[in-house]
């Protein structure tokens, strides 16, 4: 609390300046990242304020600061790392649509780190990195009213639409969800031409996806699902 950017950090979270605020403690983070203690101190007060990516940042930090794992640490602070931010939501989703939540929650982690504000390079936003125009197809097929881009930013807005456009390319690959992940994150055109060629064999498909970054996502987002699996049970 005696760091001038903690405070000044706080203040313009209060006052709704959410990319100030967050460049203000994300340097408070940074600067004590060896220290685990005040890594886990810091994950608690993000994760009460909202600002979760950082709570998230800052939770990882401790564990890799002790040296400990998922699997070694206090359950409780696997859990500040791999969080079910947005439950109600992601659930109530999940059910309507018929697939398992977790699959959703490892996915909006890998997409945003559950911040809300969050925008890529790429221009996607929001919880579930949707980009702009996307976001206009999945609202003509939602027969959702009055939208604006700026709308995918809101966290009902963001779970809904990626949860849509999620379970849209489950059901065109047969509920196979590498191809679908791979969809959501490099194009159904592209996860298409890899389905042909791979078909439904998990290993065979990773391997035919042509694009590193993708391939990544892949396994990040199944490593997150197991670690979901791990922490909160079935």
């Amino acid at each position: 609390q005696q760091n001038p950017a903690f405070a000044v950090g706080n203040k313009l979270w209060q006052l709704g300046r959410l990319e100030q605020a967050k460049a203000e403690l994300e340097t408070v983070r940074r600067s004590v990242a060896g220290d685990a203690l005040l890594s886990y101190q810091l994950a608690l007060h993000f994760r009460d304020i909202g600002l979760y990516r950082s709570s998230i940042i800052a939770a990882s930090s401790a564990m890799n600061t002790l040296g400990a794992s998922i699997f070694d640490a206090p359950r409780f602070l696997g859990q500040l790392a791999y969080p079910v931010y947005y439950g109600d939501m992601i659930t109530a989703l999940a059910d309507r649509y018929g697939y398992d939540s977790r699959l959703q929650f490892s996915l909006v982690r890998q997409e945003s780190l559950f911040e809300s504000f969050a925008r890529s390079g790429a221009a996607a936003q929001g919880l579930s990195q949707v980009i702009p125009d996307t976001g206009i197809y999945i609202a003509s097929l939602l027969n959702w009213p009055d939208f604006e881009n700026e709308d995918l930013y809101k966290p009902y807005v963001g779970l809904n639409f990626g949860a849509f456009y999620l379970d849209q390319q489950l059901n065109t690959f047969d509920g196979f969800e590498a191809a679908a992940l791979s969809a959501y994150n490099a194009g159904p055109g592209n996860a298409a031409f890899w389905y042909e060629r791979a078909g439904a064999d998990h290993d065979l498909f990773v391997e035919t996806v042509a694009f590193p970054e993708t391939r990544l996502y892949i396994e990040r987002i199944y490593l997150g699902y197991y670690l979901y699996s791990y922490l909160y049970g079935p």
